[in-house]
């Protein structure tokens, strides 16, 4: 078979794999390049409200800030912590920026491994009332704040800026534990 014959025989097959894609719905042609759907939406109450009533560790729901969504949660187990599990939620900012803050019960020094894959070296403090937030930032990885609480730990990360990092480390830190029963 010649290539002529070959590429003569691929053109059918390309198009019926580009009417079914387009059918599906998985691809669209935008001549003036992608564009910003739709935040997803998260209920946060439910889920920190249910998982508050499982963990042994107190649960606390920041107030999103102004103008945030918060898009995303979830639990994960940490391996090698006897059961330890991590709470998390995420939060697009008003500026589409990425936040996720992560409780757990296990040490502030092990979340911020769970949390960063690793270990990673302190480049400074951040103090937002009474609580001190260790901050890890690094040019190589996203930027994460980390603070040892009396029962628990939590963690900050993502791509937001230092404000926005602040508001929500302050929105956590007025926030009240959630109840357990």
């Amino acid at each position: 078979m010649s290539s002529r014959d070959m590429v003569m025989t691929l053109i059918p097959f390309v198009i019926i794999c580009l009417i079914v894609a387009g059918i599906a719905g998985s691809c669209a042609f935008r001549p003036g390049g992608p564009s910003v759907g739709e935040i997803p939406r998260y209920d946060a109450q439910l889920a920190l409200s249910s998982q508050a009533k499982k963990v042994a560790f107190p649960l606390r729901l920041p107030a999103t800030p102004e103008g945030w969504t918060t898009n995303s949660g979830g639990t994960v187990e940490i391996a090698n912590t006897d059961g330890g599990v991590a709470v998390n939620l995420g939060y697009v900012t008003d500026r589409t920026t990425f936040l996720q803050i992560t409780q757990s019960g296990i040490s502030a020094d092990m979340l911020q491994q769970f949390t960063a894959s690793g270990s990673r070296n302190i480049t400074g403090e951040e103090v937002i009332g009474d609580q001190v937030w260790a901050v890890f930032s690094d040019a190589d990885a996203e930027t994460l704040w980390v603070a040892q609480l009396p029962n628990s730990s939590v963690s900050i990360t993502g791509s937001g800026s230092p404000e926005e990092f602040s508001a929500l480390a302050t929105a956590f830190s007025q926030a009240q534990p959630l109840p357990t029963s």
